[in-house]
C-alpha cells in the first residue's frame, strides 16, 4: 500500500456508535366505547377497535371518530398532556330507523354478583337479584356497582322495546374501567328543563339559574361559568338525551354564589 493510502487510513476518524433515538415529550389515551368493538380513527388514522390504548401522542388537541354497523358515526375531541393517559369514553347512538321508543317494556339484570347495586339512568333500582323492572321503551343507561365499593363500576347502554323484557348481562368488571366509584350518569333533564339545553353536534351548552356549562360529548373537559374543569365521567348522548355526572347536575341545580349574593342585596 502506498504512502497516500496509509495517510488516508491514519487520518480516518474512529467509528462512533449511533446515538440512541430520542422521542419528544408525549402522552396517550385509553379509548373505550359503548358498544365495544367500534372502529376507531385518531386524527384521521385507523388505530383499531375499541377498547384501544394509544401511546406516543404529542401534547395538544386530538380527535377520534368511531363507527360501527347499526350505530351513528361519532367524533369527539380531547386534549393530551405530557406524561398522562387521557381516558376517553364514547357512548354511540343507534341509527334512528325504527319507532321503538314508544310504549312500555322491562329491564332484567343477569350475571351480576349478588348484592350489587343497579342504577337506571342514574336512579337506584336496588340490589341484585332484581325482578324485571318496568321502564319506558327506548335507550337507557344501566350502571352496576359491585358489592365491594372499591370495585370499578360497569355501564351498559340498553335499547328497551315495547312489551319485551330486555336482559342485561354484566361480565366481571374489567380492571381497565376508569369510571370513579362515587358518581353515575343521569339525564340532564332530571334537573334542567329542555329549553335551557342547546345541542349542536357533539357540543352541549346549558344556561340555567345563572349557571353556564359548556361541554362536549365524550370529553371530560368542560367549563363551568367560564372556568375550565374536568368531569368525573365523560358525558353521553343516548336516544337524543344528554347524560351528565350526578355530581355536576347537583352543582347546576344548586343556587349559585352569584344568585345568593344578588338575593341578599335585594333583601
Amino acid at each position: 500500500m502506498g504512502p497516500a493510502g496509509s495517510a488516508a487510513i491514519a487520518g480516518a476518524a474512529p467509528s462512533q456508535p449511533a446515538p440512541a433515538p430520542t422521542f419528544p415529550p408525549h402522552g396517550g389515551t385509553y379509548l373505550t366505547s359503548l358498544p365495544a368493538n367500534a372502529s376507531a380513527w385518531l386524527d384521521g388514522v385507523y388505530v383499531g377497535s375499541t377498547p384501544v390504548y394509544i401511546d406516543d401522542l404529542l401534547p395538544g388537541h386530538h380527535s377520534v371518530t368511531l363507527s360501527a354497523a347499526g350505530w351513528q358515526p361519532q367524533t369527539v375531541t380531547f386534549d393530551v398532556s405530557v406524561g398522562r393517559i387521557e381516558p376517553v369514553s364514547v357512548v354511540m347512538q343507534r341509527n334512528a330507523d325504527d319507532n321503538s321508543s314508544k310504549g312500555q317494556g322491562a329491564i332484567a339484570v343477569a350475571g351480576a354478583p349478588e348484592g350489587s347495586h343497579i342504577y337506571l339512568d342514574g336512579s337506584p333500582l336496588g340490589a341484585t337479584p332484581i325482578v324485571p323492572h318496568p321502564t319506558g321503551a327506548g335507550y337507557h343507561i344501566v350502571t352496576l356497582q359491585p358489592p365491594n365499593p372499591k370495585s370499578a363500576r360497569s355501564m351498559r347502554v340498553v335499547d328497551v322495546f315495547p312489551g319485551v323484557t330486555t336482559t342485561i348481562s354484566f361480565a366481571p368488571p374489567s380492571t381497565a374501567v376508569i369510571e370513579p366509584e362515587d358518581d353515575v350518569l343521569e339525564p340532564v333533564q332530571t334537573v334542567v328543563p329542555g329549553a335551557a339545553i342547546a345541542i349542536a353536534g357533539g357540543d352541549v351548552i346549558i344556561h340555567f339559574r345563572g349557571v353556564e356549562v359548556e361541554c362536549t360529548i365524550g370529553s371530560r373537559a368542560y367549563t363551568f361559568n367560564g372556568k375550565q374543569e374536568t368531569m368525573s365521567i365523560s358525558p353521553a348522548l343516548v336516544g337524543g338525551k344528554v347524560y351528565l355526572p350526578r355530581s355536576l347536575l347537583a352543582r347546576i341545580g344548586a343556587p349559585t354564589a352569584a344568585s345568593s349574593t344578588a338575593e341578599h342585596h335585594r333583601r
